[in-house]
């Protein structure tokens, strides 16, 4: 049986693009759409290659739930998730970014969910707790969020009415900062669970961000942002920011032979920066992993990963 039938589109989700057909398929399928009457689809495409733009065009076409976007010229991602969100008409509005899918039955839970909400208008999906909470908007609320993947995460168009799109000046991680401030204007539903998943692999548009010779730049600007919509001090110490920062990206990429260039890039400047004992001490850590995972069979790290984890 069609749920909510009827004219007015109550979810749009909001699945903007580049360069990439699989992936999007991939993503609407997990939607099951056959069962929803007052939901749509609406994929921004961001100028990607003709042959690939032509693909996504014809596949859209196929469903009239299904609104296909697509830009004259790349826009940036930002401007295309908010250029995205602004083609949505319906009442409540999720962003699925192109890559990352719904789980099994994720999509279900989450329209449940929204139509059981009576208090929220922000819908914050977190695995790491045991039960579903809601927080009173404003500062406590800001402080409390963990902030989860891009995906999955659920709002109501008063949302924006009232704190507009995401924040164009920030490039990479816009919704860093996006949760947050909602969370300041509007109540907040923490869903003790996760709707939808992020696909790591090797082309993550993280990990070409990672590279940018601006990321630092542009992780300050996210930090000051936050900090102000907790009100918090902003006292940001520009050096130990770039330690950690570069630490984690090693910590994330070393070893991995498709992300040798951020290893590249960053270790050496590790190296440089490493004048305390404690920072050598994690430099070696770092190689200890490199280690693990360049010399160490798959077999013998899944045996060490169960030993670890007890699992």
């Amino acid at each position: 049986m069609l749920k909510q039938e009827k004219n007015k589109i109550f979810l749009s989700i909001a699945i903007p693009t580049w360069n990439r057909y699989e992936e999007v398929v991939r993503a609407i399928e997990s939607i099951p759409l056959v069962n929803y009457n007052d939901v749509e689809i609406i994929v921004c495409d961001n100028n990607s290659e003709k042959n690939i733009s032509e693909l996504l065009r014809s596949y859209c076409m196929q469903n009239p739930k299904i609104k296909f976007f697509e830009n004259d010229t790349n826009i940036g991602m930002t401007k295309n998730w908010n250029k995205a969100l602004k083609f949505c008409s319906g009442e409540w509005i999720s962003l699925l970014c192109s890559d990352d899918i719904f789980q099994e039955s994720g999509f279900d839970n989450a329209y449940n969910t929204i139509q059981n909400n009576k208090n929220c208008k922000l819908i914050i999906q977190n695995p790491s707790i045991d039960f579903s909470i809601e927080l009173a908007s404003g500062t406590d609320a800001a402080k409390k969020i963990n902030l989860p993947i891009a995906s999955g995460n659920f709002w109501h168009k008063e949302c924006i009415l009232q704190c507009g799109l995401f924040d164009e000046r920030l490039k990479y991680s816009p919704d860093g900062e996006y949760w947050i401030r909602l969370a300041t204007k509007f109540n907040v539903l923490m869903y003790s669970g996760q709707f939808a998943k992020y696909y790591m692999h090797s082309d993550n548009y993280m990990w070409q961000t990672w590279l940018g010779d601006d990321i630092i730049e542009q992780m300050i600007l996210i930090d000051q942002l936050i900090n102000i919509h907790k009100k918090e001090v902003s006292n940001i110490n520009l050096e130990q920011r770039k330690w950690g920062t570069y630490l984690f990206f090693l910590f994330s990429s070393i070893g991995k032979s498709e992300q040798v260039q951020i290893t590249n890039k960053y270790l050496p400047l590790l190296h440089k920066m490493a004048v305390t004992n404690e920072r050598k001490f994690q430099l070696v850590k770092l190689y200890f992993l490199y280690t693990y995972r360049k010399c160490l069979p798959l077999s013998i790290r899944n045996i060490l990963k169960r030993l670890i984890y007890n699992v």
